[in-house]
């Protein structure tokens, strides 16, 4: 669940046409803006994000499979004139290819957080390997004089922006190394990765004609220009660039080195990478005699990129000196980190104030772009953005929760993010307040009651002498927000009642016949519009669960559920298992549930044991609608069975396997534990193989500093249920109460993991990576250690909660930027911490988990 790449460019799915809900990336205007110029008797074909163009039938024979496709790349202002370049030539040659289908569609293929791997290519031509040298050495002659970005994939022909890479044609998938990937066939006839990655990859030798190596070795070389540094490591990779530490050749001295690359992330004032390089550059010299501020050396060229050598600041993030300090158990004293964060905060306020005087507005201050040193001194970095204070051109970046919504002056907009990250740094929830401002009503509550009136007290001094600018943002979103917060809930059943009525109110079958509800970006992901995760039929199966007035009117229709059936997806999360489960339970559409799970035989050789996309998930699902009357589906389960004991032994005879509950061991233990409660006949009792895998979950996990037991990944410490602790403690719950003998040492395990779920806040209020997870946890943790299960306080899950456009209330979801519905992040998947009756097992989408 923390693998969310797509995330790190959430920015396409808030769009400014809806403030409140997340929307389609896809989706253009009504008018196509880009036009190909090709006969009109070919099939042009419009999907979300591009144009295809198909030669009419007998025209030319249709592209193989697979081979070696043509990318070209453009810029913003020359982009309609190569497309018309282009569509002309392939038209004449009856080529197939298609093209980014509007200006909104190219911008957001090349902004700095675009995927490296795709980033660039604006138009893809699918050439017979007959043709295609031709085809590259006229498009050579055709386009020489335009500038494009290189595509990080491929090979470049030769001067022109003109691209190349092996790969499939068309759509095709193979299970490979248990998971459904995009696939080729290799030289044998057997399924390979078709690996899309941000550099060149490239295939057998036999399959590279011979006037292409020369284009292949100049891939691997730099052009013979050589860069002065030795860089030792990269700290982080945009589609702009990377930033590398890295070695100086002359004197051995240790540097950073931030490089840009030409013609990627235009803005509306037309500058790209390097524009915003070079202004950065000049900025930092500007700004050599104000204390706090990164020192830079020089600006140079190497091979087109442009590098700028500044000083190696060592130390971490104040975002990461946050998430490492802050006092997130309330079994932990707040009063030292309140002393040293406020000891920061100051030092932070006099560097922005020198910065100011000295005539330059930082244009993005926030957490991420402040370097916090062994020391606690502060330094900012991470100016690209910068601009003298009287500039008029149009701010065109920035970072959400950090920028105001009213329209002020440029000293006010870097006080206003001055002030929302003093408040991060004791209420770490940017970037909620890009909802509304009036989160820091609530804000304010949290930080008196967990820090003291005396640290209010100085915040709010702090923002009257900077002129306001937290306090005016609240009055104007107070004005004219669509969203606002509603008052305290005075009890857990009001809260309840709310959120179901939100998720009613928030239904628009006019929005998308399968996408019903609003949800997180992931509902725009295959199945993702009708799924358990993000989807309608998600969403329907916790409120017709949770609700005493019964499922309301608004339904998922037959038509949004039957185009999930062809996808190869069959999980119980995203796939056609969950779907079928939800549909089962329902009692809706019984002879799609028998269509859903056709070929679900194909999913049992997966290596995933997971619960989410793996088969503990599958397995379950096909357990609980065993009583559907599908005579087959015992003869499946008992298969898939099988099969998840097997992949269960072979991961825990893997070196590293996956922890926690939705990609790891614990999911698998709870499926294994559940079959074979009350199994007989031909179902194998695997108890021992259940206790195993719980005796690994627990053993993958690692004691924190405040006592508390959390599964540690890539350094950093995750108590979730999705993918941390609170997941394995969950497993040990259910599985003792499916009968499962659990060693003694498990009543320390779930004390610790108990220490984990008792946080006062978290950055998100979902399921399976938020606070309601966090609250369910600890609720079964207390019904295992023989106490009662108190339902939670309301103000715990009620800081994500605002008051909806539509009526009612919802919660914030996964990237906090609009408020969402669905099961896995948002308000449906908050219903089943609140339940009062835990032994339902009602957060668990499988049919009726009551009666497993």
């Amino acid at each position: 669940m923390r693998n969310r790449s797509h995330l790190q460019n959430i920015e396409i799915y808030c769009a400014d046409q809806d403030p409140v809900h997340y929307s389609n990336p896809g989706v253009e205007d009504a008018e196509i803006e880009f036009s190909a110029e090709v006969g009109q008797d070919w099939d042009v074909v419009h999907s979300a994000s591009w144009t295809y163009c198909n030669p009419p039938p007998g025209r030319t024979l249709p592209p193989p499979e697979q081979g070696w496709k043509i990318h070209i790349s453009s810029v913003p202002a020359h982009c309609e004139e190569v497309l018309r370049i282009v569509s002309r030539y392939c038209c004449t040659h009856g080529l197939y290819f298609k093209y980014l289908r509007g200006r909104l569609a190219f911008s957001r293929a090349n902004t700095k957080y675009a995927a490296r791997s795709a980033s660039g290519k604006f138009i893809t031509i699918y050439p017979h390997s007959s043709s295609l040298q031709a085809t590259l050495e006229d498009l050579e002659a055709r386009l020489r004089e335009y500038d494009g970005p290189y595509v990080l994939s491929d090979i470049r022909w030769r001067t022109a922006p003109v691209f190349l890479r092996y790969g499939g044609f068309a759509p095709r998938t193979s299970l490979i190394d248990g998971r459904m990937v995009p696939s080729i066939v290799d030289l044998d006839g057997e399924s390979v990765p078709d690996e899309r990655l941000p550099y060149f990859v490239p295939p057998a030798e036999s399959r590279i004609p011979e006037f292409l190596r020369r284009s292949i070795r100049d891939r691997s070389d730099s052009g013979g220009e050589p860069l002065p540094f030795v860089v030792d490591r990269a700290l982080h990779f945009s589609n702009c660039g990377g930033v590398y530490v890295a070695l100086r050749e002359s004197d051995r001295f240790e540097v950073v080195l931030k490089e840009a690359r030409p013609y990627v992330a235009f803005d509306v004032n037309g500058e790209d990478a390097i524009s915003r390089l070079e202004n950065e550059y000049k900025t930092l010299r500007s700004l050599s005699t104000v204390a706090g501020v990164v020192r830079a050396s020089r600006l140079f060229s190497v091979a087109g990129h442009r590098y700028m050598e500044m000083d190696y600041v060592r130390g971490t993030s104040l975002y990461k000196w946050v998430a490492g300090n802050y006092p997130y158990s309330e079994v932990v004293s707040a009063d030292d980190y309140a002393t040293r964060a406020k000891a920061i905060c100051e030092q932070l306020v006099h560097i922005v104030l020198g910065v100011h005087t000295a005539g330059v507005s930082i244009n993005d201050l926030q957490p991420r772009n402040i370097i916090i040193g062994a020391d606690h001194s502060v330094t900012l970095i991470d100016l690209e953005l910068a601009r003298p204070l009287g500039e008029r051109n149009i701010r065109t970046m920035g970072t959400p929760g950090f920028m105001p919504r009213m329209r002020c002056a440029r000293v006010q907009q870097d006080r206003y993010a001055l002030m929302r990250t003093i408040i991060h740094v004791f209420s770490p929830l940017t970037p909620l307040p890009s909802i509304t401002d009036e989160m820091w009503l609530r804000q304010r509550t949290y930080i008196a009651k967990e820090f003291g009136a005396a640290v209010l007290d100085w915040i709010e001094e702090l923002d009257d002498e900077l002129g306001g600018p937290v306090r005016m943002s609240v009055a104007h979103d107070q004005l004219f927000s669509a969203v606002s917060t509603p008052d305290e809930s005075p009890s857990v059943e009001h809260l309840e009642a709310s959120l179901i009525e939100g998720i009613r109110k928030s239904a628009n079958v006019k929005r998308d016949a399968a996408r019903i509800y609003p949800g997180s970006p992931d509902q725009y992901l295959e199945n993702g519009g009708v799924n358990i995760a993000t989807g309608s039929l998600g969403v329907e199966l916790m409120v017709s669960r949770h609700a005493r007035t019964g499922v309301g009117p608004v339904r998922v229709s037959r038509e949004a559920v039957s185009g999930s059936l062809a996808s190869s997806d069959y999980s119980l999360l995203s796939g056609r298992v969950g779907m079928a489960c939800a549909l089962h339970e329902m009692a809706r559409f019984p002879d799609l549930v028998d269509d859903l799970l056709d070929g679900v035989e194909i999913a049992f050789d997966s290596s995933d044991v997971g619960l989410g996309a793996g088969l503990a998930g599958i397995v379950l699902g096909l357990h609980s609608m065993e009583g559907s009357g599908l005579d087959r589906l015992k003869t499946l389960t008992s298969e898939a069975v099988e099969h998840l004991a097997v992949s269960s032994e072979r991961a825990l005879e893997s070196a590293a396997p996956r922890p926690g509950l939705l990609d790891g061991l614990a999911g698998a233990a709870i499926a294994l534990a559940y079959v074979t409660k009350g199994a007989a006949g031909a179902k194998r009792d695997h108890g021992g193989l259940t206790a195993r895998l719980l005796d690994a979950a627990v053993e993958q996990l690692a004691e924190a500093p405040d006592g508390s037991l959390q599964v540690r990944e890539h350094g950093n410490l995750y108590p979730y249920l999705g993918s941390g602790s609170a997941g394995v403690a969950l497993a040990i719950a259910m599985c003792q109460s499916s009968g499962i003998a659990c060693k003694e040492s498990f009543v320390s395990v779930l004390a610790k993991i108990r220490r984990a779920c008792a946080v006062r806040t978290c950055l998100y209020p979902g399921l399976f990576d938020g606070m309601a997870g966090l609250v369910l946890a600890e609720r079964h943790i207390a019904v295992s250690e023989g106490r009662f299960p108190e339902r939670p306080s309301p103000a715990k899950l009620q800081i994500f909660t605002f008051l909806s456009p539509h009526g009612g209330a919802m919660t914030s979801g996964y990237g906090s930027r609009r408020l969402v519905a669905d099961y896995s992040t948002g308000s449906a998947g908050i219903l089943p911490a609140l339940t009062e009756d835990l032994s339902s097992q009602s957060w668990l989408p499988v049919a009726y988990p009551n009666r497993l």
